[in-house]
């Protein structure tokens, strides 16, 4: 079994723990137990599971897409017309890949190495059968509260980089 810790800061797999991609290719940050970062995490996690959902043609509510604070306000999608635009933006993008001869592998791919023990969790994998290439893709949020984005600037490509060539490896490593 592979699972992530209930603190969401290592992987178990055959009895054996290993750090997380992201923690071992990117600066630790200042505060690794402050709320707005497991917030983040959390939003991430639940928008990757969104995306998957919405790609495998599960019919995903707002309701699914909605986690509140303890204020009542929400903070994955606001809104139900937000929800309906990322959904349409989801399809968009998925006819755009499959239009070209991609396909997509929604289910998670679990990654490891034992020589360094790291391990981590693919969120998409995309074959393209007129080329026979595969690419991998890490669903990222921007979002800071309501409807304002954040810039993605030259430190997050970088950093994306970094942690999307640490899953190659490892998927090259544990799946050949």
């Amino acid at each position: 079994e592979f699972d992530l810790s209930a603190d969401e800061k290592y992987y178990m797999f055959n009895g054996k723990r290993y750090d997380r991609v992201t923690g071992a290719v990117l600066p630790p940050p200042d505060d690794p137990d402050s709320f707005i970062l497991q917030s983040g995490s959390s939003i991430g996690s639940k928008i990757d599971g969104i995306v998957r959902a919405l790609i495998l043609g599960e019919d995903v509510q707002f309701e699914d897409a909605v986690n509140r604070t303890d204020d009542g306000t929400n903070y994955v999608i606001e809104t139900k017309e937000e929800f309906v635009a990322f959904k349409a933006e989801v399809k968009a993008w998925q006819e755009s890949l499959e239009a070209n001869g991609d396909i997509i592998v929604a289910q998670p791919i679990k990654v490891w190495d034992d020589e360094t023990m790291i391990a981590g969790e693919i969120d998409i994998l995309i074959y393209n059968k007129n080329t026979n290439k595969y690419r991998l893709m890490d669903i990222k949020t921007r979002r800071r509260g309501g409807n304002t984005r954040t810039a993605i600037t030259k430190d997050h490509k970088q950093k994306w980089s970094k942690q999307l060539s640490a899953y190659a490896i490892l998927i090259e490593n544990s799946h050949g």
